[in-house]
């Protein structure tokens, strides 16, 4: 009897919590505290300001842990009033509170909960849309991504749980970084199905800066899923497993500020102390894999060209992979995923966070263009991105900044050669990297998917683009040699 007891406290107070607006309010709890110390920290507000302002924050924070308080005093006297009931139909030796206080209580109701709540998350949310995220996801996804400080000690906290780390900076670590919609998801996927990298993948989200302790925690939780396409709706699916663009959570909690500007992203150089921090979170990646053979880093995440030399610094013999596309072909691809997401950011403000969280700000309502040239940063002065011609002028920039790079370790990938011969340029690019590397039994899917030009194209932007085009094949000779 006293099982069933502990079923019926676990199940009411999941409900209740997932109910009641805890969640929402813990949320607003957190920021209100991330702001309060924002205003501490900064030193362009006076004292006396400060003062005021922490005042106003005290009180809302009084405020909304008061409500906090009350909701758990709301599930504690319900499941009190519950176990009452219970034991005033089913006997028993001890009383209800007495009950659910003792240790097999306490064990009981909490391994209950636990279980009841993944299995409630797993089969409850076959219900809604297939990119929903439960509110509770949601609510840890806003902690782990969407306050700095709770990115920063989860790192902090992962650091000092692992402290004896092997050193990994000579390895020949890999670095996709370009213009999105290049083939660089596949790319990775093809270095990654080799089972000799050790990528951040869905299963290291939301905590991707604690990827040791977070796997140590969620991994009795895992489950599989199938393959499933991928929001960009570009035939790509994916799945827990899947390795993915997770590593700028990192960039933009220590240094955001220096590159992520209110209508731009610029190029920026880390200081010293950072990258001995990258160092050691690429450390932490590779060591909670849990396997010799994955005991390189592979990352794909285009705004690496931001710090290419940063990144040189941090591994001087990791190869940069900048793949790239026909400039037209690229320019148009970009503005369909542009569409595309702006339409679902409309409708969904989570994806709009989500995006901006991971630092994603290719396309869609969180679109920042790179500007290269220092002038332009504050202006930004582009065409609207209805027109392809801003998306070809960004195509033009990137590219040719890119060919002014003077990191030695730099290759630069054609997706048309990708696409017409695969087997012979992926060999090319493994033996590069590591002999041992092999396409035996892989998977490979390169395909392009050519679209016809629009008309009206201004020739003078075209002329420059087939210009960088044409370096751009030019830097491929490596491929044949």
């Amino acid at each position: 009897m006293e099982f069933v007891l502990y079923a019926i406290v676990a199940l009411i107070a999941v409900e209740l919590f997932l109910r009641l607006p805890i969640v929402s309010l813990t949320k607003t709890l957190l920021s209100i505290s991330g702001r309060a110390v924002a205003i501490i920290s900064s030193p362009r507000i006076s004292d006396h300001w400060k003062q005021k302002a922490i005042l106003a924050y005290s009180g809302r924070l009084a405020l909304t842990t008061a409500k906090l308080g009350g909701l758990f005093l709301v599930i504690v006297l319900v499941v009190y009033g519950l176990s009452i009931g219970f034991t005033l139909v089913i006997r028993t030796d001890a009383g209800p509170a007495a009950l659910l206080m003792t240790p097999s209580g306490l064990i009981g109701t909490t391994i209950l909960s636990v279980g009841y709540f993944f299995l409630r998350e797993r089969f409850v949310k076959k219900k809604v849309n297939k990119n929903d995220y439960s509110p509770i996801e949601r609510f840890l996804h806003h902690l782990a991504l969407g306050m700095p400080g709770v990115a920063e000690a989860s790192f902090d906290l992962n650091c000092a749980l692992n402290k004896s780390l092997h050193d990994y900076s000579d390895k020949r670590h890999v670095f996709i970084a370009g213009l999105a919609r290049a083939g660089t998801t596949v790319l990775m996927r093809a270095f990654y199905n080799t089972g000799r990298f050790r990528s951040l993948t869905y299963r290291d989200m939301p905590f991707v800066l604690m990827p040791n302790t977070w796997k140590s925690i969620s991994s009795p939780f895992w489950r599989e899923k199938a393959l499933d396409e991928r929001a960009h709706g570009d035939r790509v699916k994916i799945n827990y497993d899947s390795p993915e663009a997770l590593e700028e959570v990192f960039w933009r909690t220590f240094c955001g500020d220096d590159y992520i500007l209110e209508n731009c992203l610029k190029p920026h150089n880390v200081n010293d102390e950072i990258i001995e921090k990258f160092r050691r979170y690429v450390s932490l990646i590779i060591s909670s894999a849990g396997d010799e053979r994955k005991n390189t880093y592979l990352s794909k995440n285009n705004n690496n060209i931001l710090r290419l030399p940063s990144i040189k610094k941090a591994f001087p013999n990791a190869l940069i992979l900048v793949p790239f596309r026909d400039p037209v072909q690229q320019a148009m691809s970009l503005k369909r995923q542009h569409e595309r997401f702006c339409e679902r950011h409309s409708s969904d403000r989570f994806s709009f966070r989500y995006m901006t969280w991971l630092g994603h700000h290719e396309f869609g309502d969180t679109h920042k263009p790179f500007v290269f040239d220092r002038a332009k940063v504050k202006d930004n002065d582009r065409r609207p991105t209805q027109d392809i011609h801003y998306w070809i002028d960004l195509w033009t920039d990137t590219y040719s900044y890119l060919l002014d790079q003077q990191t030695d370790n730099i290759l630069f990938v054609s997706y048309e050669n990708l696409c017409s011969k695969p087997v012979e340029l992926l060999s090319r690019l493994f033996q590069v990297t590591n002999p041992e590397l092999s396409l035996e039994g892989e998977d490979i899917d390169f395909s392009a998917n050519i679209v016809s030009a629009p008309e009206g194209l201004d020739d003078n932007i075209m002329e420059r683009a087939a210009g960088i085009y044409a370096a751009l094949q030019e830097r491929t000779r490596w491929a044949n040699t």
